[in-house]
């Protein structure tokens, strides 16, 4: 499998924005967050799992309320990126498994967000919180529900 190239416009791509006739382009700031996003965490990510898809990379603030985004979601700052696997020969809740532990014993994320099948995760420069937030503790019973890892 050829390894996956992404680029900082490919993060701004949406189906909804383009639907909806959404103009889903970042200002400076944006980019330069989106380009550490894609060194240190989508880069890595594609790297040892290259099933991963991105669902969600940057969203202008009116793409994340039509998306129905939190207000000031890292995703309006380029800081965000959703991810769904599927590794072959493996459950999704295997490949979500695998991926979760990969993100937290490898890689400087910020915020980490468990969902039923999907994972958020966010990066930021300076003060990375390391948290972790299990928004689907009765299917990954195995994974805290919430917690800060020490850096």
């Amino acid at each position: 499998m050829t390894k996956k190239e992404v680029t900082w416009k490919e993060m701004c791509k949406s189906e909804t924005a383009k639907r909806y006739k959404i103009e889903n382009v970042p200002d400076g700031d944006s980019i330069v967050n989106l380009e550490a996003l894609i060194e240190y965490i989508v880069n890595p990510i594609y790297e040892q799992f290259p099933t991963a898809e991105i669902t969600s990379g940057y969203r202008c603030k009116e793409l994340n309320d039509k998306v129905g985004g939190v207000k000031g979601s890292q995703h309006t700052k380029g800081q965000a990126v959703d991810f769904v696997i599927i590794i072959p020969g493996r459950t999704l809740k295997q490949s979500i498994q695998l991926l979760y532990r990969f993100i937290v014993n490898m890689l400087p994320f910020d915020q980490l967000i468990i969902y039923p099948t999907f994972i958020h995760v966010s990066y930021r420069a300076i003060k990375g919180r390391r948290q972790v937030i299990n928004k689907a503790p009765t299917i990954y019973t195995d994974m805290p529900s919430h917690y800060l890892l020490m850096p």
